[in-house]
């Protein structure tokens, strides 16, 4: 049974392969060098994999988002430039 990789859930790139390293497996995603742990078969560096980007996904939902307000130290630059007159 071919089992399907989920994309990479760091950067969420569709540019993943299988490595191969003393007889152990693992996932690798291309463009940001992340890698899953090393495992006895394909099939279990998959699932793991899969896991992981379901689980990185689901925290990122429940994630707030945060706005910068007005008047908040975040909000503003706290370095406030002066023109260059030369």
């Amino acid at each position: 049974m071919a089992l399907q990789i989920e994309p990479c859930p760091f950067c969420g790139s569709q540019h993943l392969h299988m490595v191969v390293h003393k007889m152990n497996y693992s996932i690798a995603c291309q463009s940001c060098r992340c890698r899953g742990p090393q495992k006895p078969n394909q099939e279990q560096a998959v699932m793991h994999w899969n896991e992981t980007s379901r689980l990185h996904s689901a925290c990122l939902k429940q994630m707030p988002t945060t706005t910068a307000t007005p008047g908040h130290p975040m909000g503003q630059p706290s370095i406030k430039l002066k023109p260059d007159y030369r």
